[in-house]
């Protein structure tokens, strides 16, 4: 029986695009498959993110929390998350017609709010500073 499909869950489209991001993580992982498929993961990980719900707190008919946290960190610290971004965001640019690389700001530029200085502090009313 399929699940309740979710706000939150890919499309198809969606998927696809993302498939092609995932297809090195695949190749790089050695050993069995996976038991459960990565599209549920990322539909786990992506309902998480969107509600703010604990990780214990997820539907029971997505995934174990524990396994789709364990997937989450695995993912974030092989910076496959990061990876991804930046493929949707040349995706984006290539559909928008804009620039591949927009140029960086200038540094000389200067800042919108002036920044405080050390001596710029506020002081609490029932506080004396030692001298």
């Amino acid at each position: 029986m399929p699940r309740q499909a979710y706000d939150t869950d890919l499309t198809d489209a969606e998927w696809e695009l993302f498939e092609q991001t995932l297809l090195h993580i695949r190749k790089s992982t050695k050993g069995r498959k996976p038991a459960t498929p990565h599209r549920e993961m990322v539909n786990a990980i992506l309902y998480r993110l969107r509600t703010g719900c604990q990780w214990r707190s997820l539907p029971h008919d997505f995934p174990r929390w524990d396994r789709v946290y364990r997937i989450y960190r695995r993912w974030i610290v092989a910076g496959h998350w990061e990876r991804l971004h930046d493929t949707l965001c040349r995706e984006v640019r290539k559909k928008t017609d804009e620039k591949k690389n927009p140029a960086p700001l200038s540094s000389t530029r200067s800042p919108s709010r002036p920044t405080l200085g050390p001596k710029a502090r506020a002081t609490m009313p029932g506080k004396r500073s030692r001298v």
